[in-house]
């Protein structure tokens, strides 16, 4: 649930990368903005679920898993693995 807060997500996505051990698995926990539901408590840096899974994409990680969480807005478990190169 802080992935939106960082300003470097690219930098901070690399570095998790290069963490990673062969067959690990990235969880992330994400609130998610919609447009159907209007939620003045969602971050400013919140991102629709197209734009968090473009996000990932974009820095190597392809999503595996997904669980979509409703509790006062949308909130997704998202697993990803890294992409073979």
């Amino acid at each position: 649930d802080a992935l939106h807060h960082f300003k470097l997500i690219d930098k901070m996505l690399a570095d998790i990368k290069r963490i990673m051990k062969p067959g690990a698995r990235f969880i992330l926990f994400e609130p998610v903005k919609t447009p159907i539901l209007v939620n003045q408590n969602l971050c400013k840096g919140a991102m629709t679920k197209q734009e968090l899974l473009n996000v990932l994409a974009k820095n190597g990680f392809e999503l595996t898993r997904q669980l979509e969480v409703i509790v006062n807005t949308d909130a997704w478990w998202l697993e990803f693995k890294l992409v073979k190169n």
